[in-house]
């Protein structure tokens, strides 16, 4: 019971600090065009997946256009076309239907925007960009193991041990198979 409640703080509360950062965004043309480009370009990624041995698999570096446009560009961008790409990737990718409504809140908006906090410190230093990179994988993955842990309980078998077997699946099962994704996510906008 207390799993849905801080899960529900948790969006809340990212979703409006989120918001907050994003007031006073000016949108141009540029703008328009390098957040229609990056949206396309992590739809596209986020189609390819890469089968794993366990049942679960990556994707072919979905998080890297964003972090970019997050980095190179503007970070309220980033988010904006995250919340954008959440959104479409619902509608165009089938494996990524939302099974309950929770998936569309909590893992969604939240998986796909973060990344733009990825250029919240700046990017003059390397560090910088290593402290952002970081934040937005843990904000990823936070939302993908409570997303995770929601539907464990909403549709999950009878005759579990609650939060413990939750997280053990999650870490497992959909948490887990992002491990890749993620290491390649923070080694390649590191580097560049």
């Amino acid at each position: 019971m207390i799993v849905p409640v801080l899960s529900g703080i948790f969006t809340v509360g990212y979703l409006l600090f989120t918001l907050w950062l994003c007031r006073g965004i000016k949108l141009n043309v540029k703008s328009l065009c390098m957040g229609a480009i990056t949206i396309a370009l992590t739809l596209v990624l986020a189609s390819i997946m890469i089968p794993l041995p366990t049942g679960a698999a990556i994707t072919a570096g979905s998080m890297i256009p964003l972090m970019l446009l997050a980095l190179v560009y503007d970070y309220k961008l980033a988010m904006i076309c995250g919340w954008i790409t959440g959104l479409m990737a619902m509608l165009l990718i089938p494996a990524w239907a939302p099974v309950t409504w929770t998936q569309v809140f909590v893992e969604h908006m939240v998986c796909f925007s973060c990344l733009g906090y990825a250029g919240v410190f700046g990017f003059e230093k390397k560090w910088k960009v290593a402290c952002g990179v970081i934040l937005a994988v843990v904000i990823k993955f936070t939302g993908h193991v409570l997303s995770g842990i929601l539907f464990q309980q909403c549709l999950g078998w009878l005759g579990r041990v609650g939060l413990c077997a939750d997280l053990s699946l999650d870490f497992k099962g959909s948490g887990g198979s992002g491990y890749p994704d993620y290491y390649f996510g923070i080694a390649f906008t590191s580097t560049v």
